[in-house]
Formats: C-alpha cells, sequence, structure tokens
C-alpha cells in the first residue's frame, strides 16, 4: 500500500461470508479506504489474488486411527 502517514489503515475488512468454494477475492474486489492506493508492482488489480476458497484436503485413514488411539491414552492420563 501506498498512503500518506495519516491515511494509514490500521485495518482493512473484507466480508468473506459470500465466498464459496472454487471463488477468488482478488484487489479489483475490495474498497480501500481514501488516500490508500496498491502497489502493484507490474501486476494489475485484476490479477492480485488475495483469497482463493478451496477444500481441505482429506486425512489419511492411517492418521484418524493413529489419532484415536491416541485420544484414550492423553484421557487416562487426565485421570
Amino acid at each position: 500500500m501506498s498512503c500518506l502517514p495519516a491515511d494509514l489503515p490500521e485495518a482493512i475488512k473484507v466480508d468473506l461470508s459470500k465466498l464459496e468454494k472454487g471463488s477468488t477475492l482478488t484487489l479489483k474486489d475490495i474498497e480501500l479506504p481514501k488516500g490508500v492506493e496498491p502497489m502493484l508492482h507490474g501486476h494489475s488489480a485484476e490479477d492480485t489474488v488475495l483469497v482463493s476458497v478451496v477444500m481441505p484436503a482429506a486425512e489419511e485413514p492411517e492418521a484418524d486411527a493413529a489419532a484415536g488411539d491416541a485420544a484414550p491414552a492423553a484421557e487416562g492420563d487426565k485421570k
């Protein structure tokens, strides 16, 4: 960002609640505060992706079994 010190925002709020799997939020999709300009370094606001929504990777079945075995031992230590 480029701005005068007096215009430097403490935060820039972005509503992500309407984003769905596979969607992206680019710099052109947000409104910057008055006096604040993006520094693009040769890129455009349209191709500067800020957020990309993807599905989390699935855990391996072995990892689930190991986590299940570890949980009772941890509970036994608490007693």
